[in-house]
């Protein structure tokens, strides 16, 4: 899989504290990071549609009579 940025790229990001990681130690941080994203965007969209759902649940009650 294709990195969402460059190490060289990621250096310039995370600054001088972290110049004494190996590339190999700034691409798996990256690759973590962008895994990390992906899961609390997942999380996010899941809290959105339980609360549409929740949302929804009273007229869905109404329009099927109560079952």
């Amino acid at each position: 899989m294709k990195p969402i940025i460059s190490v060289k790229e990621a250096r310039k990001l995370l600054g001088k504290e972290y110049a004494n990681l190996s590339d190999e130690r700034i691409a798996e941080l990256v690759e973590q990071l962008h895994e990390l994203a992906k899961l609390s965007l997942d999380m996010a969209r899941e809290q959105r549609l339980r609360k549409r759902l929740s949302k929804l649940a009273p007229q869905i009650r109404h329009i099927h009579g109560g079952v």
